[in-house]
């Protein structure tokens, strides 16, 4: 069994049919078969390791945005790196930064710091692990102007550095070549005595433009070149359209909210109402930003 491993080799908590919407800002979710929090990178490997020998079917979970989890019993095992949240000064501008930490917490950091580059990203409710695996940008800041490399790990279990990532709009190598990020380097080397007020000016515009504090898994759609995605709903008439408590927000067109009680199904419908809506106004495809996790498909979108 699963977590008689786990707790042998002291790999980090385990629990059994658990419920996982606990940790998604969705709070959406089903009971997955097993939910492990690691103790170190070098746990993960070995965890890793366990689960593609015995076939476990596995999905890595940061701060549980960005994901929209079926409700129905799911046979996976979420692995959360949310135990791995060291930060290592190497020197004057450069941090060695684990996966699971918070954007919030390596903003405080870099504000006592002084350095005000890709600032606004802290504001992000994920995990640097995540933002860097969806090379996330808030404010027209991307993560990938400040990423020099990162540590991760491979599908056979082996620690590979890369420099390139191959970044594009919400797009790197990772998803596509199965790679975990275990740490990331990242350099920072603009400086302003500023750095804490401009933070505070990026606070105060998303509070007045985005629905922060509401259960919400972050922009729902990707943007194109030629469109953005929250006008194309917007021009549609769909601001505050719902179906029960899955709704669009009144705030942000392309963010999505659970009132209170929205279903896994109910915010699918949502989604693809907004899809065939638009493709048949706009001649456009909406593709997700959000991963979706059923039993039979793990993140698609």
């Amino acid at each position: 069994m699963l977590k008689d491993y786990i707790d042998k080799e002291n790999i980090g908590i385990c629990y059994k049919n658990y419920s996982i919407k606990k940790h998604t800002t969705f709070k959406i979710g089903g009971i997955c078969s097993y939910y492990v929090e690691v103790n170190s990178s070098h746990s993960l490997i070995k965890l890793i390791k366990y689960l593609n020998k015995e076939k476990y079917r596995y999905f890595i979970i940061g701060n549980g945005s960005n994901l929209l989890i079926d409700d129905e019993y799911l046979d996976i095992v979420f692995i959360s790196l949310r135990r791995l949240n060291k930060i290592l000064k190497l020197n004057e501008h450069v941090y060695l930064v684990d996966s699971g930490l918070k954007p919030q917490v390596l903003g405080k950091k870099i504000i006592e710091d002084g350095y005000i580059d890709a600032l606004p990203l802290v504001l992000i409710p994920g995990t640097i692990g995540g933002l860097v695996y969806m090379n996330a940008s808030c404010f027209k800041k991307s993560i990938d102007h400040i990423v020099r490399g990162v540590i991760c790990l491979n599908q056979e279990g082996k620690i590979i550095f890369l420099k390139d990532l191959k970044c594009g709009y919400r797009k790197t190598c990772f998803s596509k070549n199965h790679l975990i990020i275990l740490k990331v380097l990242l350099d920072f080397q603009n400086k302003k005595e500023n750095s804490l007020e401009l933070l505070n000016k990026y606070q105060e515009i998303k509070r007045n433009t985005q629905p922060v504090n509401t259960y919400t898994a972050g922009s729902m759609f990707i943007n194109g070149i030629n469109y953005q995605a929250w006008e194309l709903i917007d021009k549609l008439g769909l601001r505050g359209f719902r179906i029960n408590d899955a709704a669009i927000s009144f705030k942000h067109t392309n963010f999505f909210v659970n009132l209170k009680n929205a279903t896994f199904n109910e915010m699918l419908a949502l989604i693809y109402y907004v899809k065939i809506s638009v493709l048949i106004n706009y001649q456009i495809d909406l593709k997700t930003e959000v991963k979706i996790i059923t039993n039979n498909s793990i993140a698609y979108s």
